[in-house]
Formats: C-alpha cells, structure tokens, sequence
C-alpha cells in the first residue's frame, strides 16, 4: 500500500505506523517510507489499517483505511457428498457447500472415475446450486464422483470424499411373446 505524507505535517516525519486489524487479531508495524507490503492476508477477507505519522514532538491523528482482499481458489472441499438416486445412465447428487470457499462460489465440477478401467472424466455444473443431474454414464458400470467449487479464481484442488455407486442393468423393456398354445417364448 502506498499514502502521501500530511499535508501540514509540523515538523519533519521520522516514521508511520501501521496498525493492521482482522479476523487474526492485529499487528502493528513502523516504517520510514510512505508505503509498505502488507503480507500473509487470508484471500476475501475485510481488514481495517490505521496509518499514524510521528515527528520528534509525537504523533498525529491516524488514517483508517478498510481493504478486503480479493477471492482466491477454496481453501476447503465441499462436504457430505451423497447420491440420493442413479439410473442404468445417471446419477442424482447433493452436497453441501465448502467451508472455507474464500470467495464467492459459482459453480462446481466433478471428477468422476470409472472403477473397472479407472478412466477418469469431468463434469462441471452450470452454477452454485447444491444438487445436480449427471448422465452419460454406462449401464451396469461401478464410478466413483468427488465435487470440487469453482470461485472466479478456480477450483484450488480441493475435491470432497469420494462415493461409489453403480448403475442400473440396462432398461430395456423385455416382452414375452406367447404362442397359441399358452407357452412363454
């Protein structure tokens, strides 16, 4: 960050100290110069910074400024992921969303794993809702799914618990065909 110094500052200005307050407490830092590299901020969070000058006779009245960082990829999975119903080519799933998003999630993609040939594909959503319907899948066929969040920044690698299921055997309708005689064919 970088400020410009008092206007009427009365006298020559031997230091600044910045104060820097958030979610982790605060910390105060002194420095010559009229700017300064805050480091280590949490990504999308809101943190308050005073700036005091000092001259030789003491200090002046302080500058508070509001900054808020901005979003990064999730620093958590969603959880509690769960298949609440599958067809021979599609599957029903429900999550909840992650914990530690560190921004503003808008949609959310799939790492689904075929268990026989253990070929893996992905599938994204096409926003924030917390449910989805997912298709193209084989019937009779074993995959594991895990969720992952987008945020505008990316998805940061954080993919649920995964969970097995497998699909349905084919729906094909089977019909009997009888002959005269009354038997089954």
């Amino acid at each position: 960050m970088v400020w410009q110094r008092p206007l009427e500052a009365n006298g020559d200005i031997t230091e600044y100290t910045l104060a820097l307050f958030g979610p982790g407490g605060s910390n105060t830092t002194q420095t010559p110069s009229t700017s300064f590299i805050l480091t280590d901020l949490l990504p999308y969070t809101a943190y308050n910074v005073t700036i005091t000058s000092a001259t030789r006779k003491g200090s002046g009245p302080s500058l508070l400024l509001q900054l808020h960082t901005d979003e990064g990829g999730p620093m958590s999975p969603p959880r509690n992921l769960t298949i609440f119903d599958h067809t021979a080519v599609s599957v029903w799933l429900s999550w909840e969303p992650p914990l530690e998003p560190n921004g503003v999630v808008i949609q959310y993609g799939f790492r689904i794993r075929e268990l026989v040939t253990h070929t893996v594909t992905h599938q994204n959503s096409s926003g924030p809702s917390t449910t989805e319907y997912l298709s193209g899948f084989r019937p009779h066929r074993s995959y594991e799914i895990s969720v992952y969040s987008y945020t505008r920044v990316g998805h940061g690698n954080q993919f649920s618990s995964p969970v097995t299921f497998t699909t349905n055997e084919s729906g094909k309708v089977h019909t009997e065909m009888k002959c005269p005689q009354g038997k089954v064919h």
